[in-house]
């Protein structure tokens, strides 16, 4: 590489310089050699896999407890995504978007967790925050159902019997799979009666 930069696959030994970095799990070293390729040799055949391999490098060194600092996987969503953007007919854009996927479901595990935490420990207003932003964002997740089941609690809680009924339904009729769902049929019958209770309490005798 910095002896014979003139070679004709010096793209090629770029390329496998920096994987070494990545087999060796110096990733961030890797990821500087990637984006040498990138930049330098943009023309490269292996220029997309360059890209991907700097998100898969992110990734691999985020931590995998998602209890931890996770800025690794933030930048590899940035990057995958970039990728998936960048090279739409690269033979690795489905494992591209794979990759993003996983990086992404990584972070709502770590939101979704601070939110449960916040929850245990009574501090309502912090875990409607985590779960609303959570489903705002992530509609499409794994966690959606049992997000809107504790927003649900929430409501139930601070007395909003008929915004956890409408919370339940949504995930009844959205995720009617879900493990959640038979829970969420059997509290929201529970809101429908003490919605009933309440109107009956409302009208004069």
């Amino acid at each position: 590489v910095f002896s014979s930069p003139g070679l004709s696959y010096i793209d090629s030994v770029q390329y496998y310089f920096a994987m070494s970095y990545y087999g060796n799990a110096d990733y961030h070293l890797g990821v500087a050699e990637f984006r040498r390729l990138v930049q330098s040799f943009p023309r490269s055949a292996l220029v997309d896999d360059a890209q991907f391999m700097v998100g898969k490098s992110y990734f691999d060194a985020a931590p995998k407890n998602v209890g931890l600092d996770q800025s690794d996987t933030e930048n590899a969503i940035r990057e995958f995504k970039e990728f998936v953007q960048d090279y739409p007919n690269s033979d690795r854009r489905t494992e591209g978007e794979l990759m993003l996927s996983r990086a992404i479901e990584r972070m709502v595990e770590k939101q979704f967790r601070a939110a449960r935490q916040y929850f245990k420990m009574g501090n309502r207003t912090s875990a409607r925050i985590y779960f609303e932003s959570l489903i705002t964002e992530y509609p499409e997740s794994g966690y959606t159902p049992e997000a809107l089941y504790y927003l649900a609690q929430l409501d139930e809680k601070d007395a909003k019997y008929i915004d956890a009924r409408d919370k339940l339904n949504n995930l009844v009729a959205t995720f009617p799979n879900s493990t959640f769902a038979p829970k969420a049929a059997k509290m929201k019958a529970k809101m429908d009666a003490k919605i009933a209770e309440a109107k009956c309490i409302a009208v004069p005798a």
